[in-house]
């Protein structure tokens, strides 16, 4: 369904105008998916590491988002930071066999802001890389603990 609005919006508007506009939409509507997905940010705040809450929480949910096949994912974890990769993204894919290519990051864009927005209000930097077709490269790293060791 929102991929043939879609389509009829770009013959009609033009892809730019119709990207633009999708865009704004399907993130406006994501991120008030996402607030009711996912914790508020102060929910962590009770536990005696938050932080650690945090990553754990996030990563269970992309781990059930792999197993379901929605993507690969790939993660490399220390004591100072996570890195994930994620590839072979089902939605981006979608899109593209949909002729839609160049919404195939949307959900990556969605879930860069609500990851963000739940690391709000904690010591964990959020680095994500959003590359091609549904990929990315996400780095979560705890300035507490890297402080700490570099001390």
């Amino acid at each position: 369904m929102f991929t043939s609005g879609y389509s009829c919006a770009r013959e009609l508007l033009g892809q730019e105008v119709a990207f633009t506009q999708y865009r704004r939409m399907f993130l406006d509507t994501g991120k008030m998916e996402m607030r009711w997905l996912w914790p508020k940010p102060e929910t962590f705040l009770s536990l005696s590491n938050h932080e650690k809450a945090i990553i754990e929480y996030w990563l269970a949910f992309m781990k059930g988002y792999e197993k379901l096949g929605l993507f690969r994912l790939e993660i490399e974890q220390n004591d100072i930071e996570i890195n994930c990769k994620i590839t072979d993204c089902a939605y981006a894919n979608m899109f593209i066999q949909l002729d839609c290519p160049e919404l195939s990051n949307l959900v990556r864009e969605m879930e860069q802001e609500a990851l963000k927005f739940m690391c709000s209000s904690s010591n964990i930097e959020v680095i994500m890389i959003i590359g091609d077709y549904g990929s990315a490269e996400i780095t979560l790293r705890n300035h507490l603990v890297a402080k700490a060791e570099a001390n």
